[in-house]
Parts: C-alpha cells; structure tokens; sequence
C-alpha cells in the first residue's frame, strides 16, 4: 500500500510539472507572438501563436489563457490571408469567451463579427449572415438597439455588404452606425464600457471611425454621389488631423480617395494638390506601396484637366 501510494504521489507529481511547463511554454509563445505582431511582423506571429494556441488546449476552456492567444492569431492570420486559420482562431475564440463571459456577452458578439468578416473574405456570406445576426441579437439583448456598441455592429454589417458590392446597403447601414458611435463622444473620443467589443492588437479606435468614413465614401462614389463622399472624406481627414496631425500616416488612404473624388467632379487643380498632400507624406513612410502609382495617376490625370471614364 505505502509502495502504492508513492507511485501514486510521483505520477501526480510529474503531470504537476508537466502542466508547469505547459503553462511556461504558453506564457513564452503568447508574449513573442503578441511582439511579433506589435512590430507587424504577421509570418512570425501567426506561428508563435499557433503554437501558443495549441498549448492553451490544455488549459480549461474557461481558462482566459485559453482564449488570449486566439484572438491576436485570428488578426496575425487575416493579414496573411491564411483564412483557415483565421476561422480556427475565431470558431474557438467564441467558444471559449461563451464559457468564460456568457453567451450575451459584447465580447462574444464582437468574435462573432470577426468571424463573419473572415467569412465574408472566403466568400461564405451565408455563414457570414448567420454569425452576423447572433451577434446583432446579443448585442440587442445587452446594450439595446440604439447604443455605441449597436453602431459597431452597424458598422461591421456595412463592411460585410460592401464585400458583396451591395452599395447602397452598406451606405444605409455606415450611417446607421456613426450617429450612434457619436452618441457618447465615440467618434471622438473612444471612451466607455461599450468599447471593449473594439479592444484589438491592430488599430486604435478612432482609425476605427476613419475606416468606417472611407467606406461609407466608396460607397458614395460607386453611386455616383460625389459631394457626399467629399464631405465624408473631408470630414475622415478632419478626424486624423485633429487625433495624429497633419502629416499622419492615418491620411494617406481618405486623402487618396478625396483626391480620386475630386477628379470624378472635375476639380482639377484640388485634386492634384490633395494628391500631391499625400504622395509627400507616403514619400516618407513607403513610396514603393502601389497606392503611391495610384496617387500619381489620378495627379497626372489632374494635371491634364482629365476626369476618368465612367463604366
């Protein structure tokens, strides 16, 4: 019996330790993974974060270290178009948030989301809509249906019909979302319990604001609404101005868009200005991106007094 127990006690004491160093290898893997993607070094990340992510299986479901590592590969895999593993990290980042927080929880709606974005890139709209409307309910049933964090799942919907190039919806649906991010300074400011849904690795939540200002003003373009996707995109340029300054990298994209604006109403010579605003700040950044060759044909267009051809 005494021989027994020894045994008993030796084998729980090796799964102890075996569990330790699990716990140590997660701890390593997450934080270099996280860094990796901090410096948007993607390959490096998604790789240290599969791992980190396979070893968090060890881990009770409920465990938040189950979940911490999944939703920084799910992005890591986004930005590398490794949609597989996108899906992997998101399906179980629900699962595990479900377990951890509830199944009526901002946090839960929001992985929801992303899931139905990762589906939208691969094309699955069906299983994008499905994700989409649970999220819209849980988000219904915690904050009602006019709340700062309604207005990102205004916003995430947008995105998701202008990946199918439903134009108007997505228009419909931007500007559903920014007078009720603007309900509390949220366009702004970024401030309150609400915005845990768009707490991320990637960007900060007033490049969120700009994003959906962009969006809603392709939208405006692809229907030939010019002044109003002037405006909007004025009113983006306003927004990076008054958060980054004005030579912010965040103003290269709405500057590139209210350049190509401009020359779609014929105003030439703000065009080439506005193109020339930008190219200066990419000329900084990366002049070799292709939306610098972009910015110098819609400036040589100007140039020339040149709208382009309408399909």
């Amino acid at each position: 019996m005494k021989v027994k127990a020894w045994l008993t006690g030796l084998v729980f004491c090796v799964a102890a330790a075996a569990w330790a160093d699990n716990a140590t290898d997660w701890k390593k893997l997450n934080h270099d993974g996280k860094k990796a993607l901090e410096k948007n070094d993607f390959a490096t990340a998604e790789k240290l974060l599969l791992q980190a992510a396979d070893k968090a299986t060890n881990f009770d479901l409920g465990d938040e270290r189950y979940a911490e590592s999944l939703e920084p590969l799910g992005h890591a895999a986004v930005q590398l178009r490794h949609y597989t593993n996108a899906d992997m990290a998101y399906a179980r980042l629900v699962e595990a948030d479900s377990k951890r927080l509830g199944t009526n929880s901002l946090k839960v709606a929001w992985d929801l989301m992303q899931v139905t974005e990762v589906a939208s890139y691969e094309g699955e709209f069906e299983r994008g809509q499905e994700a989409l409307e649970r999220a819209i309910s849980m988000v219904t049933a915690v904050r009602g249906a006019v709340s700062p964090a309604m207005g990102m799942c205004w916003a995430q919907k947008g995105g998701f019909e202008l990946q199918q190039q439903h134009f108007l919806d997505a228009e419909t649906d931007y500007k559903k979302a920014l007078p009720m991010l603007e309900q509390t300074g949220v366009t702004m400011h970024f401030s309150g319990a609400d915005l845990q849904m768009k707490q991320s690795y990637f960007d900060p939540p007033q490049v969120f604001a700009i994003e959906i200002m962009n969006n809603l003003a392709i939208c405006q373009r692809k229907e030939e609404k010019y002044a109003e996707a002037e405006k909007t995109l004025r009113d983006a340029i306003k927004l990076v101005e008054w958060k980054y300054g004005g030579d912010a990298a965040h103003l290269v994209t709405p500057l590139a868009n209210l350049a190509a604006t401009l020359l779609d109403e014929h105003k030439f010579p703000e065009a080439k200005d506005t193109a020339d605003r930008a190219l200066g700040i990419l000329r900084k950044i990366n002049p070799s991106l292709p939306l610098a060759k972009q910015l110098r044909e819609i400036k040589a267009m100007a140039q020339a007094g040149k709208a382009p051809e309408q399909p």
